[in-house]
């Protein structure tokens, strides 16, 4: 398998943990190898990279993911959280939920009643009934 495919391949569990890392200039060589521009394939990727930012140590995880993200490309400097991760409320929820499972006991807690983690399962649950 040549890097390109690779690339391409993993993105879906390689690019959350490069925008975690601050490390643009590899999610653009993934974009590249995708023949993609590093929104879209930020946003193809989405349910992944919040699940993994969403769920994260920090003081305002909300404002520490969207400066991760804004890091990643400039295109999501003046973008809400909301504004991300509504259009994929179902796979993100999907993802959190994994993300709970596997997590210690201490942070199961924590991810599921953060109102960033809860607000996108209420979401998809509202959208099944």
């Amino acid at each position: 398998m040549e890097l390109p495919d690779f690339l391409k391949t993993t993105q879906g569990y390689t690019l959350p943990y490069l925008i975690l890392w601050k490390r643009p200039e590899l999610v653009e060589r993934i974009a590249q190898a995708c023949k993609t521009d590093v929104v879209s394939l930020a946003l193809s990727n989405m349910a992944h990279i919040l699940a993994l930012l969403l769920t994260q140590e920090a003081d305002n995880v909300e404002a520490f993911t969207l400066h991760l993200l804004a890091h990643s490309t400039v295109e999501f400097k003046d973008i809400s959280l909301g504004e991300i991760a509504r259009p994929d409320a179902m796979s993100l929820a999907t993802e959190l939920l994994k993300a709970a499972v596997d997590a210690d006991e201490g942070r199961k807690t924590r991810v599921c009643i953060m109102p960033s983690v809860r607000q996108p399962l209420e979401t998809a649950a509202d959208s099944w009934q």
